[in-house]
């Protein structure tokens, strides 16, 4: 299925790339919207990647959109397709005051996206044992249109890789199911506890460890 390309996304090249020049496998064909159909028969891979920055605040000065962008870098070294949503673009919270027009923008872009990815990478922090209510409500959301829309599942064949920073030490959370509450979610994910007293170069060696994780496509 093709995938508009939604407003305001570029394709992001790989470092020393002319913009756009991408080179692909013989089973690869690259769609006007910068994302990877593979062929038919062809061996499944995962080239088509959404990063998720799950944190309500969107700002680049995060340690959340610092993960993302960590994460992104890795899966382009690769080879692969990327695109970022940062669900604190969205003005989710919005839909409560009335049916506002630009979060439904945002919500059939997102929808889109998730649609057409091979894989997800989701970062977001941990508030109050859960996901930020945003995040949580993105993916209700999605699940009830893929209902509607479709008979086959958006997310539920989708691999995913969740990274969650907490302000208490990571071991408190590992284990707790109410951790990953996300609709159509589910693995076990890498926690980065104590974030808001880390040193920084325990911030880069965090930042080196979610790059691998996306040049492993994993």
């Amino acid at each position: 299925m093709k995938v508009q390309r939604p407003t305001g996304m570029t394709h992001r090249s790989g470092k020393g790339r002319m913009p756009g020049l991408i080179i692909l496998k013989a089973t690869q064909t690259l769609m006007p919207d910068g994302w990877y159909v593979t062929s038919p028969g062809a061996r499944a891979m995962s080239r088509n990647i959404l990063v998720v920055n799950g944190h309500p605040d969107p700002r680049p000065e995060r340690f959340c959109a610092a993960l993302c962008d960590a994460y992104e870098a890795g899966a382009r070294a690769k080879g692969c397709a990327t695109r970022r949503l940062d669900v604190g673009s969205l003005h989710l919270s919005l839909l409560t005051a009335g049916d506002d027009a630009e979060p439904w923008d945002g919500i059939e872009q997102a929808y889109r996206l998730m649609r057409a990815a091979d894989r997800l990478a989701i970062v977001y922090p941990l508030w109050l044992d859960g996901p930020p209510a945003e995040l949580s409500q993105l993916f209700d959301i999605v699940a009830k249109l893929q209902s509607h829309l479709t008979p086959d599942p958006v997310l539920a064949a989708k691999s995913a890789r969740i990274v969650v920073t907490t302000a208490l030490p990571s071991f408190l959370y590992r284990g707790k199911d109410t951790v990953v509450r996300l609709n159509g979610i589910a693995g076990d994910p890498t926690f980065i506890g104590a974030v808001d007293t880390i040193s920084a170069g325990q911030r880069t060696r965090w930042l080196e460890q979610v790059r691998s994780f996306g040049e492993a496509m994993n």
